[in-house]
Parts: structure tokens; sequence; C-alpha cells
């Protein structure tokens, strides 16, 4: 590969919040793509994905230079900080997702128990191919993400190769068409159908394989619920969900190394098990870790007692993807039969009897004054908002509340 050169940022007038919003949606798009392009060993997108990092770079030097001349007194300063721990947690995970797609560009070879882990998951993503006269033929993406619950178009991949990332909700969608889709299994599974595809599903070997990839899985869950629980604990001062993020960082820790000893008892006597399997195996556990590491350092910013600047909520507000927090007004509630899933939204902590549940167990009984996390799409709100309202689950607007 060439040497990576920075090039030279000049300033420019771009506000911190929207500089902050572009990061955040960008840095999720680039983990996504990173996965994506490990799963199918796709180079084209591998080789975006490292085009990505070097924009997400660049807003990080416009951020710094605009949040610099935006401090006007010792209390802006302090708060200041909290913008600049958030822009690199986010340009951390971004640089977690180049060196997984890096893997990709130098044709290290991925383990099929790396594939069958990273399709599985809380929310997944999948390829799909539009049908001539399927559904989606000719349908603009508004009106595919609307009608089948919440789900987020990564990229579109057009039938003459032109890419669009993150493409508006009035393209419309045609015959040929590659689309890259994260939601949950639910979501996808109609959106396949209306494609006149069928959602991939993970194939994998039984025994010690089968127990890598549920360890991917888990770590790859793991990690998201992390950054999940982190930005709420920033945007609503939650020190409790703060020292939770840190608590799971050593969790984090723990299973990585589990799944490396895993990974290495399984496979060591197999014959595909070269040293390039097994570097891709140790690039994903170390991608996994760089990105507990990024929401411990957002979840720091709480735990430190610095004061979180406006700008944060603002940029989260903005965001393709939202974080709520809920209370529990009626008591006996199955954490499954809320039919969250089926929106889009997912759980990604309860706080039952005073004490956070990170990944939450569908099984899971709901008292009164239980708390939720959930994240969901924006294309969702109006109906889940409806939906907690009707059992019972009142949406905690403000911090004051």
């Amino acid at each position: 590969m060439p040497i990576k050169v920075p090039k030279k940022v000049e300033y420019e007038p771009v506000p911190v919040r929207e500089l902050l919003i572009e990061m955040k949606d960008y840095a999720s798009l680039m983990l996504d793509l990173a996965y994506f392009s490990v799963i199918y060993g796709d180079t084209r997108i591998a080789f975006e994905v490292l085009s990505l990092e070097d924009h997400i770079d660049r807003l990080w030097s416009l951020l710094v230079m605009q949040a610099s001349l935006a401090v006007r007194d010792a209390d802006d300063a302090e708060s200041m900080v909290s913008v600049y721990r958030v822009a690199n947690a986010l340009d951390t995970i971004s640089d977690a997702a180049a060196d997984l797609a890096e893997l990709v560009v130098r044709g290290i070879d991925i383990h099929e128990s790396i594939r069958a882990g990273l399709l599985a998951g809380e929310e997944i993503i999948a390829r799909l191919e539009v049908a001539e006269g399927s559904r989606l033929d000719g349908s603009r993406i508004e009106s595919v993400v609307g009608d089948r619950g919440a789900a987020s178009i990564l990229l579109l991949r057009r039938k003459n190769g032109r890419m669009i990332f993150m493409p508006s909700p009035e393209v419309k969608l045609e015959k040929g068409d590659i689309i890259v889709v994260r939601g949950t299994e639910d979501v996808l599974e109609d959106i396949a159908i209306a494609a006149g595809d069928k959602l991939p599903r993970p194939v994998v070997k039984g025994g010690g394989e089968k127990e890598i990839a549920e360890k991917i899985t888990f770590l790859k869950n793991l990690s998201e619920v992390m950054v999940d629980l982190a930005f709420h604990s920033v945007i609503w001062s939650d020190g409790s969900a703060a020292m939770e993020v840190l608590e799971l960082e050593e969790t984090m820790d723990d299973e990585v190394q589990r799944y490396y000893e895993l990974a290495i008892n399984k496979l060591r006597d197999k014959p595909e098990a070269t040293a390039a399997c097994f570097l891709g195996i140790i690039r994903l556990g170390e991608a996994f870790e760089v990105v507990g590491d990024a929401a411990t350092e957002m979840a720091n910013i709480l735990v430190a007692g610095l004061p979180i600047h406006e700008v944060i909520e603002a940029a989260e507000e903005e965001s393709v993807e939202q974080v709520l927090k809920a209370v529990v007004r009626r008591g006996s509630l199955r954490l499954s039969s809320l039919g969250l899933e089926d929106m889009g939204a997912i759980p990604v902590a309860v706080k039952h009897h005073g004490k956070w549940i990170p990944q939450p167990d569908g099984n899971l009984v709901l008292e009164e004054g239980d708390e939720i996390v959930l994240k969901y799409y924006v294309e969702a709100e109006e109906s889940l908002l409806e939906r907690l309202s009707a059992i019972g689950i009142e949406v905690i607007e403000d911090e004051g509340e």
C-alpha cells in the first residue's frame, strides 16, 4: 500500500455542531462498511473506507480550529474539552474501521467464522440487489424505509458502478441497484423480500468455529452498546451509565482475551488456519477493543467531572441515529413483547432495580420505575414514540425531568 501522507487543512468557517454531526455519522458509516468489506471481501468498499478516514481526519482538524476560535473565557474552555474528547473518540472509531478495511485491501485471509460472526447481531448489515419488477424497483428510499420500519441504507451502488453514501430519501431505486442496509433482522427480512432478494444468513461449521462466530457477535454487540451508552451518559449527564461503560471496558478486555484463546484452541490444528488467518482474527479483536476505548473516552468526560458543552446534545439530536431515555410507568412488561425490533429500535441497556443491564435479554420483565435506553433511526421516531406511550413507557424529554 502507498504511504499515507497527511494533507494540509485550511480553516473553513463551519459550525462545530455541523462538524460533530458529520463526524458521528461518518464514523458509524465507516465501521459498518468496514464490517461489510470483511464479510464480502469487497476491496472497492475497503478502499472507500480508507478514503473516508482522510475525510474524518479533515473534519477533526476543522473542528479543533473552529472550537478554538469559539472559546471566550475559562468556562468555555472547560466545556469545550468535552467536544474535543467526543471528536477524538469518533476519530478513534474511524481508525478502527480503517484498520479492518486494510485487511481486505492487503488480501489477508478472513476465516469463515469471522464472516458468520459479523453477519449476526442486534443489528445486521446486508447486501441486497433490487430485482426487476420487485416492489423496490422504481421506489424512493423514503418509502422503502418508511413502510417497513426503520433501517439505514448505508450505500447505494448503481448498476453502472457509481456509489452513493447515505443516499437521500428522495433517491429512486432501479433494477440492478445494490443497497447495503443496516437494521434489525426482522426489518431487513421485509426489505429483502421487497427487493426480490434473500437476506444472507451466517454459514459456519459446528463445534469450535460456531463458538468463535458467537464470540465475535457478542464482542461486536458489546462494542456498539458501549458507544451508545457512552453517548447516552454524556447527553443526559448520567454518571451511573458512564461508570457502567468503564466496567464494560473491563469486560471487553477480558472477553477479547478469551476470544483469542478460543480461536487458538479451536483452529490451530485446522489446515485453513494460516498465519494470515490468525492475523485477521487478532486485528478484529483489536478493533473491538479500540471501539470500546473510544466509548470509554466519552464516558470519562462525565466521570472526570467535566462540564458538557451544549453543542454535543445538539449534534446528537440531528444525527441519523438517535438515543432516547424512557421510564416504565406500568410494570410487568416483557421486553420481547414490546415490538421494538419491528420498528428498528434496539434496547441498549435497562436500569433494573438500580443496576444497569447492557444488552438486555428479551425475557427481561420491565417493572415500574425501570429506565430503558433505546437506539433508533430518525425515520421511526413518530411511530416509536406512539408505541411507547401506548404501552406505558414515558420518554424523558430533557435532563430536568
